[in-house]
């Protein structure tokens, strides 16, 4: 019997079973998924990794953008973002305010429909303001209110880039406050000047007007012995007369019956009384224009206010005379610490704006207007009521009156400073009130209520 023996085709051993292959396939395999498998942790691990710094960055863009987003709520200036028609896209909430207009609305609203003069600023004039180097444009312009009230501001654009679009952001600066203290600075040069003034006219009239003065007193007393000669010589002259008819002494007193000596006799002593009694009125304005206009020490110090008012009203005569009658209640007040000279102002201001008031009901009449200042102690403050016989302030401008530069008077006839002067000096000068009432037709109070020592604290308006 034979056997046969197969052999490998290297001679080197026995042939590889399928069994062999296949465990090193599965090995291979194996291998490659173990290989796979740490590549994809791998991968996993460093998507992981993106994804936390992809997160991380996210959230400092998130944190960035609500910190920018606080910043421009709460930034003082009125900033609007416009595109390149002009036209907002985003405001923050001092624009609404500065405009007068809900934050939402002014969205879509051209640049045009917020500023007087539009023709000045639209998209040409904003995109060649910006196209220098800087591409920053600064400019003064007056802004518009939705009621049509002008707004003084300074105006710094911006010109951006942002995914090719063009944007500019506007940031406007309300000069109303600046304005107004311009207004005072120039109102407190000019009283600077008329006490330089006042101080030239007292040297220069009162002199001669105490001369006068001595003068005319002089006269009014020796006047009596005077006439008591010229009746004793009368008499004198009389019984001559009788005893020697015809002669001198018949010329003499037929010249004085032509002349009506018993008349000038009782005429010249009222004629005396009437010219010092204005002499006295003289001295009397002099010393009022003096006192209204004294710069003061430059801090607020006990002062008279009765007699400041006084003085104010002899100021403020020329303005009422011919259409109101000024009636005075000045209750005894202990001194009042305050800065007098702006204290006389707002009085002023209320006085004049009161014959204005008068003036224009009493137009074309005979009648006369009344024009009432009081004065009393309400606690530890002063205060101070100016009432008029006017026309009133219409109810929907009650909340308008303070505002610098709104006036209702036609254009060159009133600044709208008046008011919002008086409010600057007793609100935020001495921290006092001012409030008001008034009655179409029947005319206007307005109370200026002071602290007694100086501005201790502070205090708001308030409007009837």
């Amino acid at each position: 019997m034979s056997s046969t023996t197969v052999l490998g085709g290297d001679g080197g051993g026995p042939a590889p079973t399928g069994g062999d292959e296949r465990d090193r396939l599965i090995d291979a395999l194996r291998t490659k998924l173990a290989r796979s498998q740490q590549r994809t942790a791998e991968l996993e691990r460093l998507i992981e990794d993106r994804s936390r710094e992809v997160f991380t960055v996210n959230e400092l863009l998130r944190e960035g953008a609500l910190f920018l987003a606080d910043v421009v709520r709460t930034f003082p200036d009125a900033l609007l973002i416009v595109d390149e028609r002009a036209r907002v896209i985003s405001a923050n909430p001092a624009a609404a305010t500065l405009f007068a207009v809900p934050e939402h609305e002014l969205t879509g609203r051209g640049l045009d429909e917020l500023l007087i003069e539009p023709s000045l600023f639209d998209h040409d004039w904003l995109a060649q303001g910006t196209a220098g180097g800087e591409q920053v444009l600064h400019t003064e312009c007056l802004g518009r209110t939705s009621s049509g009230a002008p707004v003084p501001c300074w105006l710094a654009a911006n010109r951006l880039m942002t995914d090719r679009k063009v944007r500019y952001v506007c940031a406007f600066t309300d000069l109303r406050e600046r304005k107004r203290l311009e207004i005072e600075l120039r109102h407190a040069q000019k009283l600077e000047s008329i006490g330089r003034l006042a101080a030239g006219v007292a040297h220069e009239i009162n002199t001669p007007v105490q001369f006068a003065s001595d003068s005319v007193h002089f006269v009014r007393d020796v006047i009596g012995e005077v006439l008591a000669v010229l009746a004793a010589g009368g008499e004198v002259l009389t019984q001559i007369e009788a005893t020697s008819p015809g002669g001198p002494a018949g010329r003499v007193l037929a010249a004085a019956a032509e002349a009506d000596v018993p008349y000038l006799a009782a005429a010249i002593p009222k004629a005396l009384a009437r010219a010092l009694e204005g002499m006295d009125r003289v001295a009397a304005i002099v010393r009022s224009l003096k006192a209204f206009a004294h710069p003061g020490t430059g801090v607020a110090a006990p002062a008279d206010l009765n007699q400041a008012i006084t003085s104010t009203l002899q100021v403020a005569r020329n303005e009422y005379r011919y259409v109101a009658d000024v009636e005075t209640s000045l209750a005894e007040l202990p001194p009042v610490t305050c800065w007098i000279g702006e204290v006389n102002q707002a009085v002023l201001n209320l006085v004049i704006n009161a014959a204005h008031a008068i003036a224009d009901v009493v137009a074309g009449t005979e009648r006369r207007g009344t024009i009432a200042v009081a004065t009393r102690a309400d606690g530890d403050h002063v205060v101070i009521e100016v009432r008029d016989s006017g026309g009133g302030i219409p109810a929907h401008l009650h909340e308008r009156i303070f505002e610098p530069f709104f006036t209702t008077k036609p254009v060159g006839q009133g600044t709208g400073q008046g008011l919002a002067i008086v409010r600057a000096v007793v609100v935020e000068r001495h921290h006092g009130t001012v409030d008001f009432t008034s009655t179409p037709g029947q005319g206007t109070t307005f109370r200026l209520r002071l602290p007694l020592h100086g501005a201790v604290g502070r205090a708001t308006r308030s409007a009837a």
